[in-house]
């Protein structure tokens, strides 16, 4: 799932097409459900890609449902399409709830429905992987003589290690894809 904050927007319709444009967008995160729990912030041009890319978890294939926090009144919605302009996110969208979206509207926020339940696939474990890396790292940065959580930091990196040499030999612009939204070397 997707969350982010934003500042202020608006809502219009050209050629019979909604669009929402959401300004100062903060907090932009994405998480996992149960049972891990997972977080990590991402960028805008990272959510955005999730509707360029033509692999499997492509948005592109499969448009997400959203919920549109406005002021307290929650909008149900379709993503179509998303472009971060200028720090400007400009969505295309598809109204389910009966509820009309202002023209204008002021700070809100968004939640997005990830739509699959894939937890499997080598770019979910790679991607867990990395958060609880992450995770370890810190907690390792605060507690130096953890050398429990130093092994278990190490066989996640070992684990991660092979996950990607195995993404790389059978599809390598899902790896190359992978690489540069967690931002790790190849």
């Amino acid at each position: 799932m997707y969350s982010l904050n934003f500042e202020s927007g608006e809502h219009s319709v050209i050629n019979n097409t909604f669009k929402i444009t959401l300004n100062n967008i903060t907090s932009l995160i994405r998480f996992t459900d149960r049972p891990d729990r997972l977080w990590s912030p991402i960028n805008a041009n990272q959510f955005t890609e999730l509707w360029l890319n033509e692999d499997n978890n492509s948005f592109l294939k499969d448009y997400p449902n959203a919920v549109l926090n406005i002021d307290g009144e929650l909008h149900v919605i379709e993503l179509i399409s998303c472009k971060n302009i200028n720090k400007v996110l400009e969505l295309e969208i598809k109204i389910i709830s009966d509820k009309l979206i202002p023209k204008i509207f002021s700070n809100g926020s968004l939640f997005v429905d990830l739509n699959k339940t894939d937890n499997g696939s080598p770019e979910v474990q790679v991607a867990i992987f990395t958060t609880k890396i992450l995770e370890l790292s810190d907690h390792l940065k605060k507690h130096k003589k953890d050398d429990h959580s130093r092994k278990s930091l190490l066989r996640l990196v070992n684990q991660r290690e092979k996950l990607l040499n195995y993404l790389k030999k059978k599809n390598i612009n899902g790896y190359d894809n992978l690489i540069k939204q967690l931002g790790l070397r190849k």
